[in-house]
């Protein structure tokens, strides 16, 4: 499963620009299983960043944060 992410954000002066645009690729959890993280914050309410919240290992939850993902059964 491949999905295209596109994510915008703005400059410096407060124009609306495009931060990441990016093709995620699935990642095979038990068999029959597949899924994409899409987003991630590490704190509610979140804290935007120039970071990209999905690279590293995200776990099936975060403690006071949140995981958006897309979940393929087979």
């Amino acid at each position: 499963m491949k999905i295209r992410r596109v994510v915008t954000g703005h400059d410096e002066e407060g124009k609306a620009v495009v931060k990441w645009d990016s093709d995620i690729e699935s990642v095979s959890g038990r068999p029959g299983f597949s899924r994409a993280d899409i987003w991630a914050t590490d704190q509610l309410p979140p804290r935007l960043s120039d970071e990209d919240p999905v690279k590293g290992e995200i776990g099936t939850t975060i403690a006071n944060g949140s995981v958006f993902r897309i979940i393929k059964y087979d």
